[in-house]
C-alpha cells in the first residue's frame, strides 16, 4: 500500500476507529498560528493609548478598533487564514468578537514588558449610574 507524504498507517487491530468519540486529524487542518508581530504591535499600541488618554487596557483597545487603520492591521493578522474577510469583517463590527480577540489573543500572552497591559483593579474606572 502506498502512503501519501505526511501520514502515517496505525495498525491497532484492538481500537475501534467509527466510535464517537475517536477524532482523526489529518496534516495541515488546524487552524494558522496567530502572528506574533502583529499580536506586539497591537500590545504596544494599546500600551500607548493606555498612557495618552489615561484609560483601561479594555478602553485603549476599543479606541484602537475604531481607528481608521484597524482593518489593515487585522488583515495582517488574519492573512493566513482562509475565510479572511468574514473573520476582518467581524472583528471590525461585532462588539463580541473583539472581547473575545482581547481575552484570547491580547491578554492570554504576557510575558517580559507586556506584562504592562492588564490594567491593575485599582486603576478601573467605574460609571456611576444615572
Amino acid at each position: 500500500m502506498r502512503v501519501p507524504t505526511g501520514y502515517a498507517i496505525v495498525l491497532a487491530p484492538h481500537i475501534n476507529y467509527n466510535a464517537p468519540g475517536i477524532i482523526i486529524t489529518m496534516p495541515g487542518t488546524r487552524r494558522p498560528k496567530a502572528n506574533k508581530f502583529t499580536i506586539s504591535l497591537i500590545q504596544t499600541k494599546i500600551l500607548q493609548y493606555k498612557k495618552r488618554y489615561n484609560e483601561t487596557s479594555l478602553n485603549a483597545w476599543k479606541r484602537l478598533t475604531r481607528n481608521k487603520n484597524f482593518s489593515t492591521l487585522m488583515r495582517q493578522f488574519y492573512k493566513g487564514f482562509k475565510n479572511k474577510e468574514y473573520y476582518l469583517k467581524r472583528i471590525t463590527e461585532d462588539n463580541t468578537a473583539q472581547n473575545d480577540f482581547y481575552k484570547r489573543h491580547l491578554v492570554k500572552d504576557r510575558s517580559g514588558i507586556m506584562h504592562l497591559l492588564k490594567t491593575p483593579s485599582s486603576k478601573y474606572t467605574y460609571r456611576k449610574k444615572k
